[in-house]
């Protein structure tokens, strides 16, 4: 099935402009009606800028959006976007995982979207979200699910510390290859992504699901040792990342023969390009 939806050779969709505020709650007002109405659906879960917890949205907030199901009614929901607020300017729907969807309108809104059924709510991992919509103990079962989220988060430094330096070694081993785009995702995104996951706190800011969002508004002397890393060149940038790391991060996370592995590997990268 293609992921376009009506007119598949579209030459020019609207003029994308800025989400307001009015028009951002009348999205979630039909949503919700949409829910109430229809006989299959237990549970509407806004989640994220959406939730209005953390953060509010602004005019580059999309909507992240659950829908529950009763068993065995969720396919035709996942197949066919036409139940969406203003369906008739979706562009394109898209399969993202086995339950996630994402429409992208003509003016560029995006929604993500996942719908679960009643079994399968439980797979599921949030931190912000709000019930707009429960006759299936919803909002019960999503703080047991936000809590079990926060706790998984905090338990998870000493791996996050372990995957940095494997993904640091990993990733220098491929720019001394030769392998640059694979290298640049290792170093520049995995490793970065685990090094936050360590150093990150439990500020309410902070997304326990994305280890990169927000950090500019937590640590912004971080945030800009990181983008000024991220604009080297890789090796350099490389080295930068283990100076962070080595002034960041405590002994029993990272220690001293750790970060002489990854500037040995460093160094020998360096000899071969």
């Amino acid at each position: 099935m293609s992921p376009w939806v009506g007119e598949a050779d579209v030459a020019c969709p609207g003029t994308v402009l800025p989400m307001d505020q009015a028009r951002y709650r009348w999205y979630l007002d039909e949503l919700t009606r949409w829910a109430g109405a229809h006989p299959s659906v237990i549970g509407l879960v806004t989640l994220g800028s959406a939730a209005g917890r953390s953060h509010a949205p602004d005019e580059w907030s999309d909507h992240d959006v659950w829908v529950v199901t009763l068993e065995g009614t969720a396919t035709p929901l996942r197949n066919d976007p036409s139940w969406l607020p203003d369906a008739e300017s979706i562009l394109g729907w898209f399969v993202e995982t086995a339950h996630g969807r994402s429409a992208v309108y003509e003016d560029g809104h995006l929604v993500e979207v996942a719908i679960f059924e009643d079994p399968e709510l439980e797979l599921a991992r949030a931190n912000d979200f709000r019930v707009l919509y429960d006759r299936g103990g919803i909002e019960v079962r999503l703080e047991r699910i936000a809590a079990n989220t926060a706790a998984e988060g905090g338990n998870q430094a000493d791996l996050a510390a372990g995957r940095f330096l494997v993904e640091m070694i990993i990733g220098l081993g491929r720019l001394g290859r030769g392998e640059l785009l694979s290298a640049g995702e290792l170093i520049r995104g995995r490793a970065v992504a685990s090094l936050l996951r360590t150093i990150g706190g439990e500020h309410e800011l902070l997304d326990d699901l994305d280890p990169l969002r927000r950090v500019e508004m937590v640590y912004p002397a971080l945030a800009e040792r990181l983008s000024q890393s991220l604009s080297l060149p890789l090796v350099d940038g490389a080295q930068s990342l283990v100076d962070i790391a080595e002034e960041y991060l405590p002994r029993t996370l990272l220690g001293p023969a750790a970060v002489q592995v990854l500037r040995m590997r460093i160094d020998r990268v360096r000899s071969v390009l």
